[in-house]
């Protein structure tokens, strides 16, 4: 009797410790949103060669783990639907894990900057927006500013979530233009809306951008992309963190003696709090430097099906060497985001500068996301 008993412990014990492998990317979570009407990508990583299978309403697809775990399936194509159901993941039988609350309707993915981040509660028609929210399923994937020196494929912060609906308590991670986006497509459409929000204040096109399409940019781009390939060699690049430590360390030493004198400290320079910030030290700056916006914030969930992409960007290029050859980077860039979803000709809406300054080239930038607009395919 005794030796049964063990068996069985033993057996339960290989049960769970097999389930227990299965692991989901952060795009996939509570609340989520999935894509109507056509394949539903589902990824993650499981035992190597495990058997795999995704089960959402009464549907299913079922692979194979490879070697390193990672597997990838393609549920059918949904019907939009209000209904909440639950996307479940198992291996080798037994559920790893699972997903409540899940709509179907129209996903897009927003990026750009302080343009697209600009938050809705500052808006003339928040309140009217707030009272109407009841009325809409509009959802978003929320995550903070994520940047990286390598690719990545998940997000890496432990906060990005689906936020279910927008209300007083949340407001503050709402983005306006892309709400007020989704607020349109679920009146004129009568769907479920779900937002992937991408946008990083004060970012040029340059983060948002993979190195290999950089290395094919023109002019001002090229310049500054040859520039950081320079920068980030060994030796040069060892020498800059060094001077990045010892200027952090002196202004530390200095808000110290303030405070040790009865003065308010000092404020500590974005350039200096950075690197510690998210992991990526000085001179490399995720506003600016190349790639780092991509490989953190951008590339682990551009797999996931969306409808398309909506663009607010162009202060940070406005200069009259960038929007000299802006139209060529956003053309480009747009094209590696639409490679690198799987699907080349993915709508890609972007939205012009507003003429509120003088003092840079916005007039050239808006013309320039004229003509790339109408350069590309399922553009405007």
């Amino acid at each position: 009797m005794v030796r049964i008993a063990c068996l069985f412990f033993v057996a339960a014990v290989v049960s769970l410790s097999a389930s227990a492998a299965v692991k989901m990317p952060r795009i996939f979570g509570d609340n989520m949103v999935l894509q109507q009407q056509k394949p539903v990508a589902v990824w993650g990583t499981a035992l190597p060669n495990a058997s795999v299978e995704v089960v959402f309403g009464e549907d299913s697809a079922k692979t194979k783990a490879g070697p390193d775990g990672k597997w990838k399936v393609f549920l059918p194509a949904q019907k939009a639907s209000f209904f909440p159901r639950t996307l479940s993941v198992s291996e080798n039988g037994a559920v790893g894990a699972e997903f409540g609350n899940v709509l179907v309707g129209e996903v897009w993915i927003t990026g750009g900057q302080s343009n697209m981040e600009w938050y809705i509660k500052n808006t003339d028609a928040f309140e009217r927006a707030l009272s109407d929210a009841r009325n809409y399923k509009i959802r978003q994937f929320t995550q903070v500013i994520l940047a990286s020196d390598s690719v990545r494929d998940d997000v890496v912060d432990r906060k990005a979530r689906w936020i279910e609906s927008l209300d007083k308590s949340n407001a503050g991670k709402w983005a306006a233009v892309s709400y007020y986006f989704a607020e349109e497509i679920a009146k004129a459409m009568n769907v479920p809306v779900g937002i992937l929000y991408t946008p990083v204040g004060g970012a040029s096109m340059m983060p948002f951008t993979p190195g290999d399409v950089l290395a094919d940019s023109k002019g001002y781009f090229k310049k500054r992309y040859e520039e950081f390939l320079e920068r980030s060699k060994g030796d040069t690049h060892e020498k800059s963190v060094a001077r990045w430590r010892k200027a952090r360390a002196e202004f530390e030493a200095k808000q110290k003696a303030d405070e040790a004198a009865g003065k308010k400290p000092a404020v500590m320079p974005h350039y200096l709090r950075a690197a510690p910030w998210r992991g990526v030290p000085f001179p490399f700056y995720w506003r600016s430097t190349p790639t780092l916006l991509y490989n953190g914030s951008v590339l682990p969930i551009l797999p996931y099906s969306t409808r398309g992409i909506i663009w607010y960007q162009g202060c940070a290029d406005s200069s009259a060497e960038a929007a000299e050859v802006f139209d060529d980077m956003l053309e480009k860039m747009a094209g590696a985001w639409r490679r690198d979803s799987g699907e080349a000709d993915k709508p890609f809406l972007i939205v012009q500068l507003a003429s509120f300054s003088t003092d840079h080239k916005f007039a050239e930038v808006r013309e320039a996301q004229f003509k790339a607009a109408n350069k590309m395919k399922n553009s405007g």
